[in-house]
């Protein structure tokens, strides 16, 4: 009687190890795609916007309209950008620098408008307003998510009113 021992631990390891990525990039994906549907949605709107003003020759609403579409281009860039980043690095750096809290919530409202004024959500940052040490465009895309989700997970018909509060150990976004 012959026999063989194979030790399939490397091999199981390996296996666990590409679960992981895999369940790894079906959530990065999922962001990505859930971050990139904004940009999109605020270029389809003020280009329907666009075309209704130039038929009517309201050329103040034009040029309007012109700058929310091209501030919704230099986002999806952005947003194109930071993925390609993150895809050649195989994980995204930590960067914290010194953020004013009150211009990435201004920045958000910019990228959300469109949302926002479907939903005639109001937005409110009490205060005292906190300088943070973080990765702005990571805080930037994770107060755009939750916001974003306050919104579209509202009860139906009613207005969301979303309050974001700041303490020196927190901050708290709460929808009402």
């Amino acid at each position: 009687m012959t026999g063989s021992i194979i030790d399939i631990h490397q091999t199981k390891q390996l296996e666990e190890d590409l679960r992981r990525s895999n369940t790894e990039l079906e959530e990065y994906s999922y962001i990505a795609s859930h971050d990139l549907k904004e940009p999109l949605r605020t270029l389809k709107t003020f280009t329907s916007y666009l075309l209704k003003e130039i038929e009517l020759g309201n050329q103040e609403r034009v040029q309007q309209d012109k700058v929310f579409i091209e501030q919704s281009c230099d986002r999806m860039t952005r947003l194109i950008d930071d993925l390609l980043k993150f895809s050649r690095a195989g994980s995204h750096e930590y960067s914290p620098v010194e953020c004013n809290l009150e211009e990435l919530i201004d920045e958000v409202r910019q990228s959300l408008a469109t949302l926002i004024q479907e939903s005639e959500a109001t937005i409110s940052l009490e205060q005292p307003v906190l300088t943070v040490y973080a990765d702005s465009e990571q805080l930037i895309l994770a107060l755009q998510n939750l916001i974003q989700n306050a919104i579209k997970f509202r009860k139906p018909s009613t207005q969301p009113n979303i309050t974001i509060t700041t303490t020196e150990s927190k901050i708290s976004i709460c929808l009402k």
